[in-house]
């Protein structure tokens, strides 16, 4: 009775039959064939792994199309990809200043948790330049690779940020890795340089218009930048945090900051480049 989540009160009535026959009258309850899948595919993380994985190569496909479609003549100017990754920004603040005050309960929250957590501790914010310098010049490179490369060319290659991640979180988190992960990453970067056929991203190139070694060398340097950037913000929210609270707030926190600096840099180069 007590696997089946029944505690015997005491004047429940004792059975005669043995409990060992007496679980043979117990029908058994067979699981759903389905439940354990369908289960499995609504949890959050896998939705939130859908989702990641829908964004990386939607967003490619459309920098791509948008940068090599064929335009009326009527159309007006390309649109500038420094205003891109301006506007990015500027959309992502007010976010992340949402889920601040969200977290924080409202007006008065949210202004505790900016004065406690970006105010009064401008040398955690001023870290924090770091990574909005790598994300911002990151962004315009991967608008010149994909103004140079076919998408398949840019995603394969753009792999390589898995190699240089290990590295840095190496070098910067002190993390270790087996000798069989090591490989794996190699043969992970070998397998980019075979798959990645020069000639023929040329030959589309010319067709396109293209550069394919800028495109390449936009791509790589799109990697280790994003690569570096994100083992520098894991390693910033690895730091404790001075309440429960912001604790709870602590990556939209680090995303406030990140955006202060972010935002100026990309308006920067928005009006320095176009």
């Amino acid at each position: 009775a007590t696997s089946l989540g029944v505690v015997p009160q005491p004047g429940m009535m004792r059975s005669s039959i043995p409990s060992t026959a007496a679980t043979a009258f117990i029908p058994e309850r067979k699981p759903h064939p389905g439940g354990w899948l369908w289960g499995e595919m609504f949890k959050l993380r896998n939705v939130v792994l859908v989702l990641l994985v829908a964004q990386t190569t939607s967003i490619v496909l459309l920098m791509r199309y948008s940068r090599t479609v064929v335009r009326p003549l009527d159309a007006g100017p390309m649109y500038l990809a420094s205003a891109a990754v301006f506007l990015a920004e500027a959309a992502k603040l007010p976010c992340c200043l949402y889920m601040v005050a969200r977290v924080g309960g409202g007006c008065r929250g949210f202004v505790e948790l900016l004065q406690s957590e970006v105010l009064n501790q401008p040398g955690e914010t001023l870290k924090c330049a770091v990574p909005a310098l790598a994300y911002t010049v990151q962004g315009n490179l991967l608008f010149a690779a994909l103004s140079n490369l076919d998408p398949p060319t840019y995603q394969i290659t753009y792999q390589t940020k898995t190699l240089f991640t290990a590295v840095f979180s190496r070098m910067m988190l002190g993390r270790r890795l087996a000798h069989s992960q090591w490989l794996a990453l190699f043969l992970l970067f070998l397998g980019t340089v075979l798959v990645s056929d020069l000639k023929e991203a040329r030959h589309r190139a010319r067709a396109g218009g293209g550069k394919p070694l800028l495109g390449f060398a936009a791509v790589l340097g799109a990697a280790v930048l994003s690569s570096l950037s994100s083992v520098y913000f894991e390693r910033m929210l690895k730091k404790p945090a001075r309440s429960a609270m912001a604790d709870r707030a602590g990556l939209w926190l680090r995303n406030v900051q990140l955006g202060t600096f972010a935002l100026p840099l990309a308006g920067l180069t928005m009006v320095w480049n176009d």
